[in-house]
C-alpha cells in the first residue's frame, strides 16, 4: 500500500502542477487514479515495491466479456504480465505487457447519469475496450452474473456477435467513460 499512496500524491501534485490548478481536485484524483490502476493492484496484493528488475511480473487485471460455446456472455478475469522494455534511450525502462499492442480504431468519452438503465441485453457494435473515469457502470452477462467497475478499472467487451449484455448506472453520481472500438482480427 505504501507504493499505491506514494504514486497517487506524486501523480496528484504533478497533473495540480500541469494543469496550473485549472482542474478541481476531485479530477486530479481521478487523473491520478488512472496513472495509478495498474499499480493499486500490486500495491494492494503484494504490499510492498516491486521488484524492477524481475521478469515477467504481474501488475494488474482486467475482465473480459466474451462469448462462451453455449452461446452465453460470460466474465472471466485477465493477468496481465509485463516485462522491462526500453522504451527510449535517454529515461528508464517502462513495464509493457507482454501482449503488446491492441489496435484501436479511436477513443470516445461517454458518460451516463445515475440511474441510467439499459439491463435488456444488447450487443456493443464492435469489440472493445471500456473503461471507467469516474463513478461506476456495472455489466450483466447473459448468464446473470452482474459485476461492477469504478474508477480505473477495465472491462475488455468481445461480445459483439452475441445475445450481449445488460448495463447500468448503480451509484449516486454520473459514471463518466473511456471507450476505445478495437480493430477487427
Amino acid at each position: 500500500m505504501r507504493l499505491f499512496n506514494k504514486i497517487k500524491a506524486t501523480s496528484k501534485n504533478a497533473l495540480r502542477g500541469i494543469f496550473g490548478g485549472a482542474l478541481g481536485s476531485s479530477r486530479c484524483l481521478v487523473l491520478a487514479a488512472l496513472v495509478v490502476s495498474g499499480t493499486a493492484s500490486l500495491a494492494a496484493d503484494q504490499g510492498d515495491e516491486p521488484d524492477l528488475q524481475a521478469s515477467p511480473v504481474t501488475l494488474w487485471t482486467y475482465d473480459h466479456l466474451y462469448v462462451g460455446e453455449d452461446g452465453e456472455t460470460h466474465f472471466k478475469t485477465v493477468t496481465v504480465d509485463y516485462r522491462r522494455f526500453e522504451y527510449a534511450h535517454n529515461i528508464p525502462p517502462i513495464w509493457l505487457a507482454e501482449q503488446g499492442k491492441w489496435p484501436a480504431q479511436y477513443l470516445m468519452l461517454a458518460g451516463n447519469s445515475p440511474g441510467w438503465d439499459a439491463r435488456p441485453l444488447h450487443p456493443p457494435r464492435h469489440r472493445q475496450i471500456f473503461i471507467v473515469l469516474t463513478g461506476t457502470t456495472a455489466f450483466v452477462a447473459s448468464d446473470g452474473e452482474t459485476r461492477t467497475y469504478g474508477p480505473g478499472e477495465m472491462l475488455l467487451m468481445e461480445d459483439n456477435n452475441s445475445k450481449g449484455h445488460g448495463s447500468f448506472v448503480p451509484g449516486t453520481g454520473p459514471s463518466m467513460v473511456a471507450i476505445i472500438p478495437l480493430e477487427n482480427d
